[in-house]
């Protein structure tokens, strides 16, 4: 098992942390996820374009928690 604490990113206006467990298998793409990530979104420059793809799932200023579950080569997600 390789146990991850805490992990931080950013990109771009997204930031946030993740932590859970990966299961390493043998064929490292069939490795298991238990993951959880939390993401924030900054609020958005008035002068930038909008993302409408985006926009409808992360808006400006809010945040998400999202679970990553499956495998590596077959990921599946929630929001929570």
């Amino acid at each position: 098992n390789a146990e991850i604490k805490k992990c931080v990113f950013t990109a771009g206006v997204f930031s946030g942390d993740m932590s859970g467990k990966i299961t390493i298998s043998p064929q490292i793409d069939k490795s298991v996820l238990n993951l959880t990530v939390n993401i924030t979104r900054k609020e958005s420059d008035p002068d930038s374009a909008p993302n409408l793809m985006v926009d409808a799932v992360f808006k400006p200023g809010s945040k998400k928690r999202v679970v990553l579950t499956g495998t590596v080569d077959n990921p599946k997600f929630s929001f929570n």
